[in-house]
């Protein structure tokens, strides 16, 4: 593997790895039945409570067999779980692999010692084995330097061929772009468009966690008066002149109401930028030569930015004293500039901002009746503030940077925003009707092959049938004898229809003729006026028959005839008028029925897009609702997502992959019903938690940078997001966020081992279970931890306190104690000076401290009696005995700062505005 690791052959490590865990199987490697029973008897939670109960267990085995175990298997057996430990921690499996190796190198590395110190004293003391074998099991294991550089995600690559080559540098990304922007001058339209997103795969590779050893220092600040700010307003009204004045104001208004029962208005900030300008957080960071001490504020009000910085150093030849007068000086500093920049900000804020939400009409009159001139004066109000440097000590920092820290947030406030529209406005349902195409078919395209389709299509239901292209119209006859004379026989009455002229006569029959006569010959003659029609020969005429309309009479002549029968048939054509009209009837029902369909259909459209409009009217009437709500939040809860969503992204960050299974199953037997996954729980539930133990969430400082860090293409919409506060609108638009996390304490050697390894709860990847695990908290200690007023309880207890007492009594406690000179320990106490005592729900400050004349003498069982002067007298109730805590340590003294506020104050109808704390409410 260590081969491997030279080269930067990734896999081929890791199929080395696996090859050999594979081999050991899932329990680990095999080893001695010796082996296996030291181990499982010397655990840290099993260790027996005397030497007798080891001599027992040695006891146990055959002394001889044991020799031979202690010079040859037990070192095979180490090296087998040496290996196998080696081999999990390189693929990153070393905490979550049941077989424990590390445990098991622990329990034989206490076995050899064990039997050694028992063949060494055969009598002992009754506890020199068990402490022997304690420090044995909780031993550090160590692995070699070049295991925590497994590095998959560094700058070395492979290329094509397997030749392994590095990034490109930032000389050849310089050329490369300076080439392109030669070939590409002068081509194509400047334009800024976002890129459609694609889905992509998560990056599997982690940014370098940045920690250090800092001091955490924090900036309280709270109100400690109103006063009389700049001149805003004078109104003079005349001798004898009336006034009055119409005041129309539209805007948002939003009132607050918080009560907080201390002894003064304690407004404490935990995060680093607050849209009143105060610093909240220094960070002092250590290194190997010096400590330097590093706080910054930086913030985004309106459009205008901000940005100061206050730094606190301590090297060699300066004390503390000096570096905390340094953090003081620049904080106070650091306050007023930005108060200064954000004065003028809000002034104009004043005077230029107008809403829409809310109308208020105000009539303001004056009257005077005196014989001088009546003047008022108007001040804006500034708020006096007051703000003390604190430290909570040395701690262990973590630092990353957190680029567009408002960008999930925002995605899902969309989709919240649309999920709760859709829930409140139900969908509308249909479909918008198509709309009607315009008729574009003529009266001269409709025929008798094509009108049925036409007539169909706009549902004519009464629609005149075409006429026929051809008719026949047929007339028979019988005629009688007819001899040598000419003469007529009759007529055939044929009528050609209306709309209709013949285009042809055919005529079939027969006759029976006589013999020759006297010269008349023997004929049958068929007459139309003047027109001979099959008189000399053939069936059948059509030249000249156009003009043959309406009703025929046909003279029929014979000569020499014995009889005849004749059948004349006429075939008519349809006169082109007749089909035109036809045509022209069919297109008048068609266009009108177009025409009222056509009109319907708009009619139906009309009452979509009205429908359509007063849908959309109501989801952004809800939409509006809702941004008006996200907008009007308290800033207390907007403090709360910018916390959260940078928790979230710092845990991301640090390799958590939020994309796994939920420990919940949507839809379990039998009923469908949600439930959890007892499985999945088990498995991550104490790998959610780690992150919330690992870190002082509550002590977090962040810090948004300029809107410009964002891509260039969406600049427009964040260089000035539209949001009341001003902190969440520099979040909203930062390009990036600077967070700062404490290491919580007792979790530095589990942060170290993960900050190498990625690897969760140190390493034997247990989370802490046991009441003495130092790293394991009660959960009511964690709700009180939650708490703005948490503190650190001490021992000993506050006895006989009484109300106006200027210092108490502490029982019960050797913390100032120091044993090795037998005096008071001063460090402890000058440690403790100036540090806030919370008692009885109160706040005070330690002022002194000096041993208690009749103090019980140190006996090491927490006997002796201290008193403590407090900054101001006692104002709780009398109490033989009340527990008490300490907090943070006072570090600078007290300083002012003003803040602007949006109220105005007439400075002739009041004198007194108020200063805190307030007097006690009576009655």
């Amino acid at each position: 593997m260590h081969g491997a690791w030279k080269a930067s052959e990734w896999a081929a490590l890791a199929a080395i790895a696996r090859a050999h865990l594979e081999t050991s199987g899932p329990t680990g490697p095999e080893i001695h039945p010796y082996s296996e029973a030291a181990i499982a008897y010397l655990q840290p939670e099993l260790v027996a409570a005397t030497d007798a109960d080891l001599r027992v267990f040695l006891s146990g085995f055959d002394q001889k067999a044991l020799k031979t175990y202690l010079t040859e298997t037990l070192l095979q057996d180490r090296e087998r779980l040496a290996d196998h430990a080696l081999a999990l921690h390189c693929v990153g499996s070393l905490g979550a692999d049941a077989s424990n190796p590390i445990a098991g190198l622990r329990g034989l590395h206490a076995f050899a010692l064990l039997t050694t110190a028992a063949s060494e004293d055969r009598r002992g003391d009754g506890h020199r084995l068990v402490r022997i074998v304690d420090r044995a099991v909780k031993a550090e294991v160590a692995f070699p330097r070049w295991t925590f550089e497994i590095d998959v995600c560094g700058e070395v690559h492979l290329v094509d061929g397997g030749k392994a080559r590095l990034a490109s540098t930032p000389l050849e990304d310089k050329l490369q772009s300076l080439d392109r922007s030669r070939a590409d001058a002068g081509k194509g339209d400047c334009y800024c468009q976002p890129a459609e997103p694609v889905c992509t795969p998560q990056s599997v590779c982690c940014p370098e966690l940045k920690y250090y050893l800092a001091d955490l220092l924090e900036l309280r600040d709270w109100t400690h008066r109103y006063r009389a700010g700049d001149l805003a307003y004078i109104e003079v009204v005349g001798a004898g002149e009336n006034r009055s004045r119409e005041h129309v104001m539209k805007r948002v208004s939003e009132v607050y109401s918080e009560t907080e029962s201390t002894v003064r208005s304690l407004d404490k900030r935990d995060h680093q930028v607050t849209d009143s300008g105060s610093l909240s957080r220094e960070i002092e960071r250590q290194n190997e030569t010096k400590l330097a001490a590093d706080a910054s504020v930086e913030g985004v009000y309106d459009a205008k930015a901000y940005k100061v910085t206050a730094s606190a150093s301590l090297s060699y030849d300066k004390n503390a004293s000096q570096t905390i007068k340094e953090a003081q000086e620049q904080a106070r500093e650091t306050i007023t500039s930005a108060v200064a920049e954000l004065e003028k900000t809000v002034r104009a804020l004043r005077s230029e901002r107008v809403t829409t939400e809310e109308t208020e009409t105000n009539i303001h009159a004056w009257q005077n009746d005196g014989d001088e001139p009546k003047v008022t004066k108007y001040f804006w109000v500034t708020q006096e503030k007051r703000a003390q440097l604190y430290s909570h000590g040395k701690r262990l920092m973590a630092e990353l940077i957190i680029p567009s820290p408002a960008r999930l947030y925002e995605r899902l406030m969309i989709d919240r925003l649309e999920a709760e529209v859709r829930r409140r406005v139900p969908p509308l349902e249909g479909v918008s009707p198509p709309t009607s195409a315009p008729l574009t078919l003529t009266a001269a395209e409709l025929t008798p092959e094509n009108y049925a389709q036409h007539v169909a299509a706009e549902g004519v239901n009464n629609a005149p049938l075409p006429p026929d292209a051809i008719k026949y119209a047929v007339a028979t006859g019988s005629y009688g004898e007819v001899k040598n004379e000419q003469k007529s026989v009759g007529q055939l009455q044929i009528t050609v229809p209306d709309g209709y002229h013949a285009v042809q006569m055919d005529l079939s029959g027969d006759a029976t003729f006589r013999q020759y006569g006297t010269g008349q010959g023997r004929w049958v003659r068929f007459t139309l006026g003047s027109v001979v029609w099959f008189g000399g020969g053939g069936h059948s005429l059509t030249a000249g028959l156009a003009s043959l309309t309406g009703q025929l009479a046909i003279e029929v002549t014979a000569a020499n005839i014995k009889g005849c029968q004749a059948s004349l048939t006429i075939k008519c054509a349809l006169d082109q008028a007749t089909l035109a009209a036809w045509q022209q009837a069919v297109f008048d029902l068609v266009s009108t029925a177009h025409t009222a369909k056509a009109a319907a259909s708009e009619a139906a459209i009309a009452d979509f897009l009205e429908a359509q409009a007063e849908h959309k009217a109501a989801e952004d009437k809800v939409r509006a609702e809702l941004r008006e709500k996200a907008g009007a939040r308290h800033p207390f809860f907007n403090r709360a997502i910018e916390r959260t969503e940078l928790k979230r992204a710092f845990i991301y960050l640090l390799c958590e992959d939020y994309s796994a299974e939920s420990a919940w199953i949507a839809k379990a037997e039998p009923c469908g019903l949600p439930e959890i996954d007892r499985h999945a729980t088990a498995e991550r539930g104490y790998g959610w938690y780690f992150w919330d133990r690992l870190f002082d969430w509550k002590y977090m400082a962040y810090g948004f940078f300029d809107y410009f860090w964002n891509p260039i293409c969406e600049w427009a919409e964040r260089f000035d997001p539209d949001h009341a506060d001003p902190l969440f609108k520099a979040f909203l638009g930062a390009g990036y966020a600077r967070v700062l996390v404490p290491v919580s304490a007792s979790m530095e050697e589990d942060f170290l081992w993960y900050a190498a390894t990625r690897q969760k709860w140190g390493q034997s990847g247990a989370p802490p279970l046991d009441a003495e695990d130092p790293r394991w908290r009660n959960v009511l200690y964690e709700l009180k931890y939650a708490s703005e007023s948490a503190m650190t309880p001490r021992e000993g207890y506050a006895a006989n306190v009484a109300p106006g007492d200027l210092s108490i009594l502490i029982k019960d406690t050797d913390r100032y104690w120091d044993i090795l000179a037998a005096q008071t320990d001063l460090a402890a106490v000058e440690a403790d000076l100036d540090r806030e005592l919370f008692i009885d729900g109160a706040i005070y400050f330690v002022a002194d401290i000096q041993p208690e004349s009749g103090s019980p003498p140190f006996s090491g069982a927490d006997t002796m009696w201290w008193r403590i002067t407090l900054d101001r007298p006692y104002e709780g109730p009398a109490s033989p005995r009340r527990l008490y805590s300490l907090g943070a340590q006072a570090v600078a003294p007290a300083f002012s700062f003003d803040m602007p506020t949006e109220l105005i104050w007439a400075g002739a109808h009041d004198r007194c505005l108020p200063s805190y704390p307030l007097p006690a409410c009576v009655g």
